[in-house]
C-alpha cells in the first residue's frame, strides 16, 4: 500500500497537475520557450521541465534530443528528490554526489552535472514539477545560476497557471453551451454569440463537402458579415472556405460527439471560437454551431505571448496571479510570523484589515488559542508541511461586531533559505464556509426528506384514525422538538373542531379546549376556515399571538408556548382538519421547514381521509356479512322446513304405488311416477340450497381420509351411466393407477364428480361424448371431466362458479337447476385443500378439473 503522506501522492498536487493538463497533452509551446531559454541562458546541452507523478518522471518539454523526452521510472529520476524536499538540487558531479551516485541514470545517460529547481503552485502543498539542466562534464554551479534557473521556474509556473485558468474557462464555457443547447428555442434570438443550424452535405463516397444554412440568429450577421444565408450553401457564400470546417462538422454529424475548437476562416478574415453539436435525428445530418468572433482576442493573446517572453514581466505576472487567486495566500517571516505578503482573498477573509508588516497574532488577536500557533511552530521546528481540512476559525470581520466563525482548508509550507535555514512559512488556503454550510443544509434537507419518507411509509400502514394521529402528532412532536402537538377534525355536526389527539396537554386543559366552535377566533379555527397555514413566530408585537388571538393567551401561558405552526389538512379540495405544533421559544420558520410541514399536512390529510374510508368500508363489510349470515341461516331453516313435507309426499306416493290402499290404474301409476320424479327433483334442489347454506355458515363437516380414486370414479360412473344412455351419450372412463389415492372426504368427492358428470350430460347434445379420468402432478392429483357440449364463453368462465348463476338460462329450460351445483362443488374442493377449475371453447366443449392433494 502506498504511504498516504508521500509527497508524490498528495491529492492537491496531483489535482493541480491534472487541472493544467500537463501529462495528457502534447507539446506546450509556452513551456517549450521556457526550456529553450534555460538551455541557452545556462549554456547546457540538455534542459527539461519534468512532471513527477506517483510512479514516473514525465518530460513535458525538453531540449537535447529525443532520448531526453521519454518518461522514466522513479528509480532513474533525479527530480523526485526536488519534489520531495521542495528545495533546489545542486549536483556539481553526479558520480560522487550522495543523492544520485547510485542512480541508474548516472551510469547510463552520461549525466555528470545537474541542477534542478521546484515549481511551486499556490494550489498545492508540494511542487508540481521541476525545471532542470544537465551537463556532461563537472560544473560548479554558481549562486547566480541557481537564482537564474529559479526565475525561469517562476516563468514556467506562470505559464502553467495561465494554462490551468484557460482550461477552467473552457470547461465552464462547455458546460454553459451544453445548457444553452437544452434551452435552445428560448435563447435562440437573445444570444450575443452567433448561432446557426446547418445541414452537412456529403459526396457519394461519404465525405463532407459542403453545408447548407437552415437557421441563423440575429448575431450571425454581426459575427460573420454574411447576409441572407438561410437556405444557401457556404461554398456559394465563401468559395475559399477551408476544408477543415467541412471535416469537423461532418464528424459531428456522423458521430454525434460535440466538439469545441478555435479555427480561422481566411475567406471571412476572422478567427472563431466554435462549439458544434448534433441536433435532431442522426440521419438528418444537422449540426448546431455556437460561435464567437475571437479575432481581437487572438491578436491580444499573441501580443501577450510576446510580452510574456520577458522574464521580469513574467515575475510580475506571477505576483498578480497569486494576488488574484481565489485561494488565500500569506507569506509569514521569522519566529513572530510577521505578515510579509497577503493576497486579496486573505484580505477578504479577515475583513480588509491593515495587517502587512505586523506579527500574525498581533494583527489577528482573536485567532489566538484556536490551535494555529502549535501547527505553525511544528512546521518551523520540523520543516514538515501541515495540511488542515475543515478547520473552524473565529474572526472579527467587521469592527465592533462579534467574531464570526469561518471554515477553512489550509496548508503551511516552510520557506527554506539556500543555507538550509527555515525563515518563514507560506500559508495557502481556501475559505470553504459556504460549501460546508451548503453541505450541512443539504444534509438537513436530506434528513427532512427521510423523515417525510418515513412518515409517508408509516401513514401508509396506518388504518385507523388513532394510528394516523399517533404517527402525525406523537412521532412528529419528538422529531420537531415541539412541546405540544394536536390533531383536530371537524365535528359530526360540522359546527366545530374537535381535538382527536394531543401531546403535552394536561387533562383539565384538554377537556377545556377539546371542542372549538368555528365561530370562535383562534389560530386553529382560522387555519381550518381559510385552508391556509398559520405561522405564529412570537407572542409579542403586532403580529404576535397575544395581539392576533387574545382569547387563547391563557392557554398558551399554561402550556409555556412562545411560537406555533397550524397546518390545514385538505383532501379533495375540502378542509378535513388541522395539525398544530407549538414550541417553548420564539421561532422563525424558514422556507424549508414550512415546506416540510406543508408536505406533512398533505400526507396527514390523505391518511385521515383514508382512515375514514377504511372505517366506513369496515362497517359496510360487517353489515354485509351480518346480512349474508342471516340469509344463509334463513335458507338453512327453510330448506329443513321444506324437506319434511316433500319427504311425506314421496312416502305417500310410494305407498299408493305399492297399492296399500287398493289397486291403481296404469294411468294413475304414470301420474304417481311423475309425482315421484318431481318430488325427487325438488328435494335435490332443496338439498343443494341446504348444502350451500352449510358452506356459507361454515357448518360443513369433512371426514378427511385416503380415497382410492379408481373406486370413486367407478361409483360416479355407475350413478350417471343411466342418464348418459338415456341421452345417447358415450361415457368413457380412462383407467387410473389402482394405487392412486388422495386426501379427501369420500362422500364429497363423489358428490363433486356426480355433479360434474350430470352437468356434462345435461349440456351435451345426443351423440356427443363425455370422458372421466385422472392424472398426478407432483403432490397434486387432477380428476377431469371432459365433454363435447356447447361450451362456455371465455368471459363467463369465472361467473359459472358464482351462486345462483346460470350462464344461459334459455338452455336450462329442460335441465332445471338452482345454479348452485358448481359453486357448491368448488367450495367443497377448496374445503378439502384443493380446487375446481374450468376450461372451455364455444361449440367445442368443456373440461372441468378437480384438483386434490395426493395421499
Amino acid at each position: 500500500m502506498p504511504d498516504p503522506n508521500d509527497t508524490l501522492r498528495q491529492p492537491d498536487r496531483l489535482a493541480a497537475i491534472a487541472e493544467a493538463d500537463l501529462v495528457a497533452s502534447g507539446a506546450i509551446p509556452a513551456l517549450d520557450r521556457v526550456v529553450r531559454a534555460a538551455a541557452e541562458l545556462m549554456g547546457v546541452p540538455v534542459a527539461q521541465l519534468n512532471v513527477i507523478t506517483a510512479d514516473r518522471q514525465i518530460p513535458v518539454s525538453h531540449v537535447g534530443g529525443e532520448a531526453w523526452g521519454k518518461a522514466v521510472h522513479l528509480d532513474r529520476s533525479y527530480c523526485q528528490h526536488v519534489i520531495r524536499s521542495g528545495e533546489p538540487l545542486v549536483v556539481p558531479d553526479a558520480r560522487v554526489h550522495p543523492a544520485v551516485a547510485d542512480n541508474a541514470a548516472t551510469r547510463e545517460s552520461g549525466i555528470i552535472a545537474y541542477l534542478s529547481v521546484p515549481i511551486l503552485s499556490p494550489r498545492a502543498a508540494a511542487p508540481l514539477a521541476t525545471l532542470c539542466v544537465v551537463d556532461f562534464q563537472p560544473r560548479p554551479w554558481t549562486e547566480r545560476e541557481v537564482l537564474l534557473l529559479t526565475d525561469l521556474g517562476a516563468w514556467a509556473l506562470s505559464e502553467i497557471e495561465l494554462r490551468a485558468g484557460r482550461l477552467r474557462d473552457r470547461a465552464a464555457a462547455e458546460a454553459a453551451l451544453r445548457e444553452s443547447e437544452a434551452r435552445y428555442q428560448a435563447l435562440f434570438h437573445s444570444l450575443d454569440e452567433g448561432f446557426c443550424v446547418v445541414e452537412v452535405i456529403f459526396d457519394e463516397q461519404g465525405s463532407p463537402i459542403d453545408y447548407r444554412f437552415l437557421e441563423t440568429n440575429p448575431a450571425f450577421i454581426q459575427q460573420t458579415g454574411l447576409h441572407d444565408a438561410v437556405g444557401r450553401r457556404i461554398r456559394d457564400l465563401v468559395p475559399t472556405l477551408e476544408t477543415h470546417w467541412f471535416e469537423i462538422y461532418g464528424r459531428v454529424a456522423l458521430t454525434g460527439e460535440p466538439v469545441r475548437f478555435d479555427a480561422g476562416a481566411a475567406g471571412l478574415g476572422r478567427w472563431y471560437d466554435v462549439y458544434a453539436f448534433r441536433m435532431g435525428r442522426p440521419e438528418e445530418r444537422h449540426v448546431a454551431v455556437l460561435f464567437r468572433d475571437v479575432s481581437a482576442m487572438r491578436l491580444a493573446a499573441a501580443e501577450r505571448e510576446r510580452l510574456l517572453e520577458e522574464l521580469a514581466v513574467e515575475r510580475a505576472r506571477l505576483v498578480e496571479v497569486i494576488q488574484r487567486a481565489p485561494a488565500f495566500m500569506v507569506v509569514l517571516r521569522g519566529p513572530s510570523y510577521t505578515l510579509e505578503r497577503v493576497n486579496d482573498a486573505f484580505l477578504r477573509l479577515i475583513g480588509h484589515r491593515d495587517v502587512v508588516g505586523r506579527p500574525l497574532f498581533d494583527a489577528l488577536p482573536e485567532s489566538r488559542g484556536q490551535g494555529f500557533e502549535q501547527a505553525l511552530r511544528h512546521v518551523m521546528d520540523t520543516g514538515e508541511p501541515f495540511v488542515g481540512r475543515g478547520l473552524p476559525l473565529r474572526l472579527v470581520r467587521v469592527a465592533g461586531e462579534p467574531a464570526e466563525e469561518r471554515i477553512i482548508d489550509v496548508s503551511y509550507v516552510p520557506l527554506t533559505e539556500a543555507d538550509g535555514e527555515r525563515s518563514g512559512i507560506v500559508v495557502l488556503g481556501t475559505d470553504v464556509t459556504e460549501q460546508v454550510r451548503s453541505r450541512e443544509e443539504a444534509e438537513r434537507a436530506r434528513d427532512r426528506a427521510e423523515r417525510l419518507q418515513a412518515l409517508t411509509g408509516a401513514l401508509a400502514g396506518a388504518r385507523t384514525l388513532d394510528e394516523v394521529a399517533t404517527v402525525v402528532v406523537a412521532d412528529m412532536v419528538v422529531a420537531l422538538g415541539a412541546v405540544t402537538g394536536a390533531l383536530a377534525g371537524r365535528s359530526a355536526d360540522g359546527e366545530a373542531l374537535v381535538l382527536l389527539r394531543t401531546v403535552g396537554f394536561s387533562e383539565p386543559l384538554k377537556a377545556g379546549v377539546r371542542r372549538q366552535v368555528l365561530s370562535f377566533r383562534s389560530p386553529l379555527t382560522e387555519c381550518f376556515l381559510t385552508r391556509a397555514p398559520v405561522w405564529v413566530e412570537t407572542r409579542e408585537g403586532p403580529r404576535g399571538l397575544d395581539a392576533r388571538f387574545p382569547p387563547i393567551a391563557p392557554v398558551w401561558d399554561e402550556l409555556g408556548v412562545r411560537a406555533a405552526a397550524f397546518i390545514p389538512l385538505i383532501a379533495a379540495g375540502e378542509a378535513v382538519g388541522v395539525i398544530s405544533f407549538s414550541f417553548d421559544a420564539a421561532r422563525v420558520f424558514p422556507p424549508e421547514e414550512k415546506a416540510f410541514l406543508l408536505a406533512l399536512g398533505q400526507q396527514a390529510a390523505l391518511a385521515v381521509e383514508r382512515a375514514r374510508l377504511f372505517a366506513a368500508e369496515h362497517a359496510a363489510r360487517a353489515e354485509a356479512e351480518r346480512a349474508n349470515r342471516a340469509k344463509s341461516e334463513f335458507l338453512a331453516v327453510m330448506s329443513h322446513e321444506l324437506r319434511t313435507p316433500l319427504n311425506a309426499i314421496g312416502g305417500y306416493a310410494e305407498l299408493m304405488e305399492m297399492e296399500i290402499h287398493g289397486p291403481i290404474t296404469p294411468q294413475q301409476r304414470e301420474s304417481l311416477r311423475r309425482v315421484q320424479t318431481s318430488q325427487r327433483h325438488l328435494l335435490g334442489l332443496i338439498n343443494e340450497v341446504l348444502n350451500y347454506a352449510k358452506l356459507e355458515t361454515g357448518t360443513v363437516h369433512y371426514e378427511i381420509a385416503e380415497v382410492r380414486l379408481r373406486d370413486a370414479l367407478a361409483i360416479a360412473e355407475a350413478l350417471v351411466t343411466p342418464q348418459a344412455q338415456a341421452r345417447e351419450l358415450a361415457l368413457t372412463i380412462v383407467p387410473c393407477d389402482p394405487d392412486l389415492t388422495v386426501r379427501a372426504d369420500t362422500d364429497k368427492v363423489r358428490q363433486i364428480l356426480v355433479n360434474l358428470l350430470s352437468n356434462a350430460v345435461k349440456f351435451t347434445a345426443p351423440g356427443g361424448a363425455i370422458e372421466l379420468g385422472c392424472t398426478r402432478e407432483g403432490g397434486k392429483v387432477h380428476v377431469y371431466v371432459r365433454d363435447t357440449g356447447m361450451g362456455i364463453a371465455a368471459n363467463q368462465l369465472d361467473r359459472i362458479f358464482e351462486p345462483f348463476v346460470q350462464v344461459r338460462a334459455d338452455l336450462t329450460r329442460t335441465a332445471e337447476g338452482t345454479g348452485l351445483g358448481l359453486a357448491i362443488s368448488r367450495d367443497l374442493a377448496r374445503g378439502m385443500g384443493g380446487d375446481l377449475t374450468a376450461e372451455s371453447t364455444l361449440d367445442v366443449g368443456s373440461t372441468f378439473t378437480l384438483t386434490l392433494p395426493a395421499a
